[in-house]
């Protein structure tokens, strides 16, 4: 049952996705250099350790700032997603994180907050005070990748 539940999630937020936003622009285009930046703002002193010392880990990391992270402009009304503000930050290995209080997506570090990148669906946050989304993507695996989280 519990199953069938994350298909039909999935696969609402999939058919929600490409009515509401069909195609859209993607303001998120990080460089490799602005992605070692994230992680180490992320990691601090951690990041050698729990990122650039495991392939994997990095391989998806990266693969989820450029491939699943899409931040979009959108003047709809109706679509839905939490405030970015309400996320709590990922301050686990740098206490001295701040907020974004300007919201810019050429620089944007989504690598600064508590998102659920990992889950089996896909998410919308809302960026505070602007025409902003953030969309995280659902993961995909074949056989031959494995969780993050198992890594």
């Amino acid at each position: 049952m519990k199953f069938l539940h994350k298909i039909l999630v999935l696969g609402a937020f999939l058919l929600i996705s490409s009515n509401c936003f069909g195609q859209v622009e993607n303001l998120f285009k990080p460089t490799e250099s602005q992605i070692a930046e994230y992680i180490d703002e992320a990691y601090k002193g951690h990041a050698n350790q729990l990122i650039y010392s495991k392939p994997n880990r990095l391989r998806d990391t990266q693969n989820l700032l450029i491939e699943r992270i899409t931040i979009f402009r959108s003047s709809k009304k109706g679509i839905q997603g939490t405030l970015i503000s309400k996320m709590p930050l990922f301050n686990k290995f740098n206490g001295d994180l701040k907020r974004d209080l300007n919201i810019d997506p050429s620089n944007f570090n989504p690598l600064k907050y508590d998102l659920d990148f990992y889950s089996g669906y896909g998410h919308i946050y809302r960026m505070d005070g602007t025409d902003l989304y953030l969309k995280i993507s659902p993961q995909t695996f074949t056989n031959a990748s494995k969780s993050p989280k198992n890594e």
